[in-house]
């Protein structure tokens, strides 16, 4: 019995548009199915922190996506991604790049999996530890040209368009990286239903923003799994959406469709000026933005809230960096600002998290996820200089809601 034929094998795409078969015998097209299928992201710990349910009275569980290798969720999407220009190009794929940041590494990371060339593009301000952990992925680091995030985007499309095996790698459009990241709900259900949740449903999940690849993921994963178990929609986990003034594309495209819900247009920032710089997305996604809304809206008219499914919280970088410090000394586990973002409304109980409850459920005690994002750009120096010039951060900073100031 023939049990495979090399019509079967994988084909991949030659620079000529042709076809050809690069995979020769059965181990080798196990191997390469493997490296194709295969996530390259790992399954992180969900831990119910006792200090963190403690100081706000619900059950706050820790995504910790800051275990995944090259430090962040990113590697989830992006890996899948890398996965995809794989299976078309085969192992001559070129990976392109542009990021500063937790992209890239996910990039390096997935290219060095695959056994792929990988160019990162970088802003001349990326700090030398990210480049040199880049480098040590084995990428190559372009890093003359570009002032901005903006900039190195334009030059590796460029890249990409003149190389016929090369591939551009976007931090957060793509749909394959915003599936990829939709594993993240899967997750989360599984280790819910082991910590007796019912449904393995939880009441909040709440997440940092930037472009939006990881809040649209969560959206396509909740949907997934509703489409499979309707109980696990009964009702639907509300999304909090955390950014930092000066990264926040995402909240300004959002007030500006709570004000005018007949309009879904993204808002573009003249300029990042925030901290947080893996944030730094001048325009957040449009699908993303387009995704939520639908998520947010509810089914029937619900005259409590104009979207009960979704709300966005924007506070300073000081808030941010604050509740670093905090989660290092709760946790011990150290996050990047842009993290931060997403575990502020545990610090501010009061001013953030008591009033993005669901409505009607104020008085429940809820089961509540942080996704703790992780990042790159953190070290023991610049938690301690949080400490320092923000402290608790809990008067004389901006925190906004869903487009009102708190």
């Amino acid at each position: 019995m023939r049990l495979l034929s090399n019509s079967l094998l994988p084909r991949f795409e030659n620079a000529d548009n042709t076809k050809a078969p690069l995979v020769t015998s059965l181990d080798s097209c196990l191997a390469v199915a493997d490296l194709i299928t295969k996530p390259l992201h790992v399954v992180t710990p969900l831990v119910l922190s006792t200090t963190l349910s403690a100081r706000t009275g619900h059950n706050i569980y820790l995504k910790l996506d800051a275990a995944q290798p090259a430090g962040s969720f990113k590697l989830r999407g992006i890996g899948r991604t890398c996965q995809e220009a794989y299976s078309i190009h085969g192992p001559r794929t070129h990976i392109i790049a542009a990021s500063g940041g937790n992209a890239g590494l996910a990039a390096a990371e997935s290219a060095k999996r695959l056994g792929l060339r990988c160019t990162v593009v970088v802003p001349k301000r990326t700090e030398t530890s990210v480049i040199a952990r880049l480098q040590s992925l084995g990428a190559h680091v372009e890093n003359g040209e570009a002032e901005v995030l903006d900039d190195a985007d334009a030059i590796a499309r460029a890249m990409a368009a003149e190389d016929p095996v090369g591939v551009y790698v976007h931090p957060f459009a793509d749909l394959s990286t915003a599936l990829g990241h939709a594993s993240i709900v899967q997750e989360i259900r599984d280790q819910l239903l082991d910590a007796g949740v019912k449904a393995g449903r939880p009441d909040i999940i709440t997440c940092s923003v930037g472009g939006g690849g990881l809040l649209r993921g969560i959206i396509h994963g909740i949907n997934g799994l509703i489409d499979e178990d309707p109980a696990f929609g009964s009702p639907k986990p509300k999304l909090i959406a955390c950014q930092d003034f000066g990264a926040h594309s995402f909240g300004k495209s959002w007030e500006q469709w709570l004000a005018d819900p007949e309009h879904e247009k993204v808002v573009r920032l003249d300029a990042i000026t925030s901290q947080a710089t893996s944030l730094g997305a001048k325009a957040c996604s449009a699908a993303a933005l387009s995704d939520a809304i639908a998520y947010a809206r509810p089914r029937v008219s619900d005259p409590r809230a104009p979207a009960p499914y979704l709300s966005t919280v924007i506070v300073d970088d000081a808030v941010s960096g604050s509740a670093c410090w905090q989660f290092d000394r709760d946790e011990a586990l150290m996050v990047e600002m842009s993290c931060g973002a997403a575990l502020a409304g545990i610090y501010l109980n009061e001013r953030i998290l008591k009033r993005v409850l669901p409505p009607g459920r104020e008085g429940e005690r809820l089961n509540i996820v942080v996704v703790v994002c992780g990042g790159s750009k953190v070290d023991r120096e610049t938690l301690e200089r949080y400490e320092s010039d923000y402290g608790t951060a809990d008067v004389g900073w901006r925190v906004r809601i869903d487009g009102r100031d708190v």
